[in-house]
């Protein structure tokens, strides 16, 4: 080789190993500044809210974090809340650390993109989900479950390798919902099929008929869910076994507290089942969507919303309140439902009503 040659190849060496050297950099003093200035701050441990619908929010000491849905394609776009601050119904931020974001894009950080993140036995969690191209004009998302902390994948959904090839034919492994059912089990839900997983995410218990609504709920170590035709069935997730409880009514939803599930029928008749000895009582009519909270229950029927203690008798309503919908959810002595770019909250009766606003 020329004397040319080889300065001209030094000098090409030598600038690939800058160009290495500064992308490594930048990756480093991201990785840095993310430690530095992380998405979720504040003291104390992160806890889960229970939710029935998807607009999840997760909370510890200081602030609570919740997370809406904000258009087709978009996911989920992540809002923070100082827990001092509710009362003053202000500072609430997008949760993005660039400060020349215009947070409407599908690159801002708060953006989850079909995903968001949520809350397991006090730890951090991302729901991801790729998109893929099929070649054809078609594409299908790949689910994962990420740690939060450390990047590991904890659970790969993939299509059941025992579905009938009647339903996998229009099945993916989108991981659609993540439901926490208790501090053991974990549900994840795709169009077509269900995975139930235990504290370390391994799959204790598979399922093809999912119902229209991703609610499940964990009693002892019994699974409860809507299946595809309205039945209420009941899984003993040592034996696998399942039964469809005698009801006399088909299922149209369905929530749960430690004690009772209530279900609604096509009706809008609610009716509250016993788990510890099978009893079963109709308490309410006409309540439409709803969800069960610590204390009450909290309907939506068309314009009317009402709030119903356990036993079905009425004691408030919010009908005036326009932003408060059945995805709320309570922390503390407050129900929460956020909405495009703001969070509805009130007390537990329906009384003192607020809005918190992107500043």
């Amino acid at each position: 080789m020329s004397r040319g040659k080889k300065v001209l190849a030094g000098l090409i060496i030598a600038i690939v190993v800058f160009a290495v050297a500064v992308i490594v950099s930048e990756r480093q003093n991201s990785d840095t500044q993310k430690k530095e200035h992380p998405l979720f701050v504040g003291h104390g441990k992160m806890q889960e809210v229970k939710y029935l619908n998807g607009n999840g929010a997760f909370y510890n000491d200081d602030y609570i974090f919740f997370g809406y849905g904000f258009g087709e394609g978009m996911g989920k776009k992540f809002y923070r809340v100082s827990r001092k601050d509710v009362k003053d119904q202000q500072k609430l931020t997008i949760i993005c650390r660039d400060a020349s974001c215009s947070h409407e894009s599908e690159s801002c950080e708060a953006n989850t993109g079909w995903g968001e993140y949520f809350v397991f036995r006090n730890k951090m969690y991302q729901n991801i989900n790729d998109e893929k191209y099929n070649g054809d004009g078609t594409y299908e998302y790949l689910g994962r479950i990420e740690d939060y902390d450390t990047g590991e994948v904890v659970f790969q959904n993939n299509i059941p390798d025992d579905m009938p090839p009647e339903q996998a034919v229009d099945d993916d492994a989108q991981n659609m919902y993540i439901r926490i059912l208790s501090d053991d089990y974990i549900k994840v839900q795709s169009h077509r099929h269900a995975y139930i997983l235990d504290s370390e995410f391994n799959i204790r218990y598979t399922h093809f008929n999912i119902g229209k609504f991703p609610w499940g709920a964990i009693f002892g170590n019994n699974y409860y869910y809507v299946n595809d035709i309205r039945q209420l069935i009941k899984v003993d997730l040592n034996s696998g076994k399942e039964e469809a409880l005698p009801l006399d009514c088909k299922v149209f939803l369905a929530d749960n507290d430690e004690q009772y599930i209530y279900y609604s029928d096509e009706l809008n008749n609610m009716y509250k089942l016993n788990i510890s000895d099978g009893s079963k009582e109709k308490i309410a009519e006409n309540v439409g969507m709803y969800v069960v909270l610590d204390s009450y229950i909290y309907s939506v029927n068309n314009e009317e919303r009402v709030i119903y203690d356990k036993e079905g008798a009425k004691i408030g309503e919010f009908t005036a309140y326009e932003n408060m919908i059945e995805c709320a959810y309570q922390i503390g002595d407050k129900i929460y439902c956020p909405f495009t770019n703001g969070v509805a909250f009130m007390d537990a009766d329906g009384k003192n009503y607020g809005e918190m606003k992107i500043q």
